[in-house]
């Protein structure tokens, strides 16, 4: 019986700890690409479209690598938004369509707002 009640705690607790590391690094992911988005929505705003393509494009990419990673984590429905809404942005970028851009920054920053804020470790979702 003591082990079991041993066992039970020792598993409790590398769960938990597992959980909010996930929960961290999905946070962190998404902190990353907000403030991309805040740097490329200065560049879209100065009108610069060239370089505005050209750092859509990285992000872009990025984002294709680090979505298959948050997959195995969280669902596949916030990741799909933020790939959604980088698809737009790459499709108004290169056509230097600057308030569609602008639509698809908020449209990225929504997402992943959903992704930072989702899930993250609070008690009512322990209890």
């Amino acid at each position: 019986m003591k082990r079991a009640i041993i066992l039970i705690a020792v598993l409790t607790v590398i769960c938990l700890s597992v959980s909010i590391a996930v929960d961290l690094y999905e946070a962190r992911t998404a902190e990353s690409y907000l403030q991309a988005l805040r740097e490329l929505r200065e560049v879209i705003l100065a009108g610069d479209m060239a370089e505005a393509r050209a750092m859509g494009s990285r992000m872009s990419e990025q984002w294709r690598h680090d979505s298959a990673r948050l997959n195995f984590f969280i669902s596949h429905h916030r990741t799909r938004l933020v790939t959604t809404a980088m698809l737009q942005l790459t499709t108004a970028l290169e056509m230097e369509w600057r308030d569609d851009a602008l639509k698809a920054v908020d449209l990225i920053q929504d997402a992943l707002d959903h992704v930072h804020d989702g899930d993250f470790y609070r008690w009512e979702n322990f209890f």
